[in-house]
């Protein structure tokens, strides 16, 4: 019962980290075009002239203008909302005017590479602990393998 208690505290560090990997997303190092991002209704990072990077949730055009579909309450929601270019915002998400001229890359989310990394880092993760949990007990115990 000792060693569980020794091990479960480490246990559930391991198992945190590998749930704060379960979001990452991964771009194309690739520019994309905006009409490229609003045909994709997925995941864009953009990069304006003034080198801010913002991460949204898509984009969409409305009445010839661009705008930026971002989570409430993200990093880029403040850093958008503080500039006064907020069009109207729902029970989950907020819209932004992006000004076309001042968009200077485009880089959609690499679906592929965002599904592997969320799928291998944790089977990696988990192998690699219980491993380590076996080799652990075996010692403490006295098993070994032939």
């Amino acid at each position: 019962m000792k060693i569980i208690r020794i091990y479960l505290r480490k246990i559930s560090m391991f198992l945190i980290f590998l749930m704060t990997l379960q979001s990452c997303v991964v771009y194309h190092s690739k520019i994309a075009t905006i009409d490229e991002a609003l045909q994709s209704n997925n995941k864009v990072k953009i990069i304006t002239d003034s080198n801010d990077i913002y991460k949204l949730h898509k984009l969409k055009r409305e009445d010839g203008q661009i705008y930026g579909v971002i989570k409430k309450g993200s990093e880029t929601a403040e850093r958008l909302s503080d500039q006064g270019l907020m069009k109207y915002s729902d029970s989950k998400y907020e819209t932004i005017l992006l000004e076309d001229g001042k968009i200077k890359e485009v880089h959609l989310k690499n679906k592929t590479l965002s599904t592997m990394l969320t799928i291998s880092i944790p089977v990696v993760g988990i192998a690699v602990l219980l491993v380590v949990l076996y080799n652990t007990a075996s010692n403490d115990i006295g098993i070994t393998l032939i």
